[in-house]
């Protein structure tokens, strides 16, 4: 019998002892694996579904310890299949983990076998087949030496997959491991198929309880606003928008409307969870078209995320980032069937979508608000509406009694008569200037009918629906032209027993024709000024400031220009006065009119006398345009009253002694030079401008003929 060396015999009993240590570990890492095994079943059935991802993450490292590989990545698929999710892993070193997620169309073998339920183990990567070229590059990239990918199943559905990686070496994977790894991956898809459903029930709790709470919300508003006072309305839609920020946890709610003109949105009520955010106090719809497009057509828009906004709503974005929205809800105001604005409901911290259950929600919301707004106008309409009743009620008394009292000095018949190109002249003055609303200053001498182009002008301006009222600044003692222009209020002074409205009062939203305006006291022109530039006056005897529109036309027979320089008129008053003249030529400066104003007159005066006139004597005509006329109209209207008063049969014959220099009008403020002009001009009018020689104006003035010329040089008389 061969002995064997010891030596020998000692190797092979060494080699059998380290088998049984190795596969004494093996044994030893199975029953510690299986124990893991065990602590996770256990575990993972009582947890709570807001741990389990926490605690997924530490099994997984346990598991990377136990088996002593570096890397395992639980992977998700998208809802479309089309990336991975890392939604749990471990890596010895982090840097190692896979990126956030992955692209299925890139590893199209590794994502194929995955969804169909496929274990891929990988001992070493030449083990990957040769067609899957990119898994060999991903592999040989991320420093793979083996790995083994089991599918995550849910029912009979693949979510994804947990790959197990060897770093370090290649690695043969065990049947009897695989199957333990099979284990662990129904353990985590059981839990997180617990966990999803969970979240699902307590986000559907959530979303039900919300629903409740909004609903209460609503009925809340509803019921608050069917009684409410209208002057606490504004106040309870900002608290209404509180109250829905909170509900459906978004930070800002404005409510705009839109300007008469659809030009403007305006901020009316708002919301704003942070008050130092600010919102605009109005939006111009040029600047964002898209926005108040939308709403004139009344279209509710929904944007999840700013990017969802249409491509040519650049200003829109724009301003959403500007001001830091995130998502946000438009939905129209409708008042009858009318748009009147939008509120915006805006998320200013996250992406949100809206459900239709929102939008339906929310359009009732706005409902509730258009109607408290629609009930708030009406209110304020009304109001305003007896307000004005009061008001023209106040008024029509004052324009009756001033009616009354104007009736007795009217003339019955106010059309400017004439076709002289002076006239027309003025005539075409008052056509350009009656549409405006600019001050007119009517110039000319006395009768020259400063009142009939007052009239004219109010006439045909934007204002002939009301009555002009007239004022005779000449005509009232000082100490009562002001309680006449501004009106009193009762106990204003003694004698003061009732409250008066004043002519300003009486004239607004018309015309005040305010006639002889020289003749204005220097305290009152004062006050006249400042109704000018801002529209406000008091009543003697009050403090309150009243607003009036009224368009102001002046007359006069003065030079104001010379009574400025005087200081008997204010410069700042004149200035504002003599917006537009219009100066109103003299009779002598329109004698082809002459004969259609006398017959105008005889036509009057044949109605009020009952007589008839058929014909005017020749040498009557020729007085009538012979004359100079220095009381001009209404100095004619005199001459031909008398005459018809005198005559006895149908031809009117007018008495020449009516033109003698006696019955000229002085008037009030001619100095010498004044009357001496106009007595000349008298005189060289009845000879036709004939200077010197028989019958000449020297002859009938007694003077020579080169004194009269060097008196005409020297008053500036010359033939027009």
């Amino acid at each position: 019998m061969t002995v064997k060396p010891i030596k020998s015999v000692a190797k092979k009993r060494s080699n059998q002892e380290q088998q049984l240590d190795k596969a004494y570990l093996e044994i030893r890492g199975q029953l510690q694996f299986e124990e893991l095994l065990a602590t996770l079943s256990t575990k993972f059935i009582n947890l709570s579904f807001d741990q389990i991802d926490e605690e997924i993450n530490e099994a997984l490292k346990l598991i990377s310890e136990s088996l002593g590989i570096e890397r395992i990545a639980l992977l998700q698929f998208s809802k479309d299949k089309k990336q991975f999710h890392l939604t749990h892993g471990y890596a010895e070193n982090p840097t190692k983990l896979p990126q956030s997620f992955l692209v299925s169309d890139q590893l199209p073998w590794f994502t194929g076998s995955i969804l169909k339920g496929k274990i891929l183990r990988i001992s070493k990567l030449d083990e990957i087949p040769e067609d899957a070229v990119p898994e060999r590059q991903y592999a040989k990239t991320q420093g793979f030496k083996a790995f083994v990918t089991i599918p995550l199943r849910v029912a009979d559905s693949v979510i994804g997959g947990i790959s197990y990686t060897d770093m370090t070496n290649e690695r043969t994977w065990r049947d009897h491991t695989v199957q333990r790894l099979i284990l662990v991956n129904e353990i985590f898809a059981n839990s997180l198929e617990r966990r999803n459903a969970e979240k699902k029930l307590i986000n559907a709790y959530s979303k039900i309880k919300g629903q409740l709470q909004f609903e209460k919300s609503i009925s809340s508003l509803s019921s608050r606003f069917i009684n409410l006072p209208v002057d606490r309305i504004d106040d309870e839609i900002n608290n209404g928008l509180k109250l829905i920020s909170v509900s459906l946890d978004i930070q800002r709610i404005t409510l705009h409307q839109f300007s008469k003109d659809k030009k403007q949105l305006y901020l009316t009520h708002s919301y704003v969870e942070d008050p130092t955010h600010h919102v605009p106090e109005f939006l111009v719809s040029d600047k964002l078209p898209w926005f108040s497009e939308s709403i004139q057509k009344g279209k509710i828009r929904r944007i999840s995320k700013i990017d969802d906004l249409p491509e040519k709503a650049i200003q829109e974005k724009q301003y959403a980032k500007e001001h830091g929205i995130k998502a946000f809800i438009l939905i129209p105001l409708r008042i009858s069937g009318l748009i009147i604005g939008a509120i915006a409901y805006s998320n200013l911290i996250k992406e949100q979508s809206w459900s239709n259950d929102i939008v339906q929600r929310l359009t009732l919301v706005n409902e509730i608000f258009a109607n408290a707004l629609d009930r708030k106008n009406k209110d304020q309409t009304l109001y305003k509406a007896h307000s004005e009743i009061l008001k023209l009620q106040e008024q029509l008394q004052s324009e009756n009694l001033y009616l009354r009292e104007e009736i007795e000095v009217q003339l019955s018949h106010k059309e400017i008569i004439g076709h002289s190109d002076a006239i027309m002249h003025v005539l075409s003055q008052i056509e350009k200037v009656a549409s405006q609303d600019t001050n007119v200053l009517i110039l000319g001498e006395t009768g020259t009918g400063k009142e009939l182009v007052a009239d004219e002008i109010h006439k045909l301006g934007t204002r002939k629906k009301q009555l002009m009222i007239k004022v005779n600044c000449g005509a009232l003692p000082p100490t009562l032209i002001e309680n006449e222009l501004f009106g009193r209020e009762k106990g204003a002074y003694t004698g003061a027993v009732s409250r008066q409205i004043g002519r300003f009062e009486a004239a607004h939203n018309s015309t005040l024709f305010l006639d002889e305006i020289a003749e204005l006291p220097p305290e009152l022109q004062i006050k006249l000024l400042r109704v000018l530039q801002e529209g406000k006056f008091e009543r003697l005897g009050s403090t309150k400031t009243i607003s009036v529109n009224v368009r102001i036309i002046a007359a006069t027979n003065q030079d104001l220009q010379n009574a400025v320089k005087k200081g008997k008129f204010r410069e700042d008053l004149y200035y504002r006065l003599n917006v537009f003249p219009i100066t109103v030529p003299p009779l002598r400066n329109r004698r082809e009119d002459i004969p259609l104003i006398v017959w105008h007159f005889v036509r009057e005066f044949e109605k009020a006398m009952g007589k008839k006139i058929e014909s005017i004597t020749e040498r009557s005509m020729k007085l009538f345009l012979s004359y100079s006329w220095p009381g001009n109209i209404r100095e004619m209207r005199n001459i031909i009253e008398r005459s018809m008063i005198l005559g006895a049969d149908s031809v009117l014959r007018v008495n020449p002694l009516l033109f003698e220099p006696e019955n000229v009008i002085i008037k009030k403020n001619d100095t010498l030079e004044d009357m001496t002009r106009t007595h000349i001009l008298n005189a060289l009018d009845r000879c036709d401008w004939q200077v010197g020689g028989i019958n000449g104006a020297a002859q009938v003035l007694g003077l020579n003929r080169t004194t009269l010329i060097s008196k005409m040089k020297k008053l500036g008389i010359k033939r027009s």
